[in-house]
């Protein structure tokens, strides 16, 4: 193995937090120039008692904020957790929006008075690419992507009778451009929100020489346990695919984590080689052994977080019941200091009035030797 596998989700999160790499995949998969873009941290709590959402890459682009996520396995829920993702990548937006003032009146004094709001007019669309390494959803394209669109434009679609009458076609066709044009209120910023599946199978086996390409085959080229320098001479020549080569150099790793990646090339083709062969037989029976087996994974780590969190807990209340006996220490200190301060005064006020040192000794109860070390001083 000369290159780690892509594909493999530590490494692939490890690429994409270069922002220089999130840029130029953006900018060839979209087909569009970015001016600026910015990369953020990629876990979140949405709510207080939610699981901790972790994102492969999250950032924005020039007006627009982007999730790139990597989805190797195939898992039955992965449509409704990725648009989970999608909307997330929405309202994550709330934390960082401005306020505004808006003039209100007041229902009971009839006085008018300023109030703090949110300016939701600030809100950018969201774009989340999701990058399928095995799972093409039986379907033939590159890509496929969602938007938000009228429920009218699904209907149109799919009425069967009103294709059938040229007329009513017609018009219902321009009722829907109208909705479709309609920006009152920025409507129209629904359809700016986008989530597009990218298929790696599909995209290698249609070859369509799109800019986006490239990515794909050089990531199912680090899916081969058995990669060598060969496989990458045309990929050397970039300047970005030579830093995302050096990043997952094997040069630069332990033999354990080399290790690793080979067993996860050799577990990724068998499961795919089992997956293929039931596909064929009309089921799945390599999906349902492999979600049962990642929801007791995903449960074991549940427990070990909660576990973690119990510590952390525990960690944190001996931190403050430190910091508690570090404050009355102090308080201590700082009274015994006090204290020293008086009797030092005391001693020299004595000597000053012509009291001798045994004189002091029986009045203030302190040794002699410690009474001429102070009188010195």
């Amino acid at each position: 193995m000369e290159i780690l596998p892509l594909t493999y989700d530590r490494y692939f999160k490890k690429v994409f937090s270069h922002t220089n790499i999130t840029k130029q995949f953006l900018e060839d998969f979209l087909n569009i120039e970015i001016a600026s873009i910015e990369l953020y941290e990629n876990k979140f709590n949405v709510t207080n008692s939610s699981r901790e959402l972790r994102f492969d890459c999250i950032g924005k682009m020039d007006k627009k904020h982007f999730i790139v996520e990597m989805q190797q396995w195939y898992k039955y829920d992965v449509v409704k957790r990725f648009y989970l993702y999608h909307c997330a990548n929405t309202l994550l937006q709330l934390e960082n929006l401005p306020t505004r003032q808006r003039l209100i009146r007041n229902r009971s004094t009839g006085e008018f008075m300023l109030k703090k709001e949110k300016d939701y007019s600030t809100l950018v669309p969201s774009i989340t690419i999701l990058w399928f390494v095995d799972d093409s959803f039986k379907m033939k394209n590159d890509t496929i992507s969602y938007i938000v669109l009228p429920e009218s434009t699904k209907n149109f679609i799919l009425n069967q009778e009103l294709w059938n009458n040229n007329k009513k076609l017609l018009e219902e066709r321009q009722k829907i451009i109208a909705q479709i044009n309609n920006n009152e209120k920025e409507i129209d910023f629904l359809q700016e929100n986008k989530m597009i599946y990218a298929l790696q199978r599909q995209i290698l086996k249609n070859d369509n020489n799109k800019k986006y390409y490239r990515w794909f085959d050089f990531a199912e080229k680090t899916k081969n346990k058995e990669n060598n320098k060969k496989d990458f001479i045309k990929y050397k020549k970039d300047d970005i695919f030579s830093e995302i080569m050096r990043l997952l150099s094997v040069e630069f790793v332990q033999e354990e984590e080399l290790k690793i990646a080979e067993d996860y090339c050799d577990y990724n083709e068998e499961y795919l080689k089992q997956v293929d062969e039931d596909y064929k037989r009309g089921y799945s029976k390599a999906e349902i052994k492999f979600n049962e087996i990642i929801k007791d994974k995903d449960e074991k780590l549940k427990d070990k977080e909660e576990k973690i969190k119990d510590k952390d807990r525990i960690l944190k209340d001996k931190d403050e019941k430190l910091k508690d006996k570090d404050e009355k220490l102090k308080d201590k200190d700082e009274k015994l200091n006090q204290l020293h301060n008086v009797m030092i005064n005391s001693i020299k006020n004595l000597y000053k009035a012509n009291y001798t040192i045994f004189d002091i000794h029986k009045t203030l109860d302190i040794p002699e030797d410690e009474i001429r070390k102070h009188i010195k001083n």
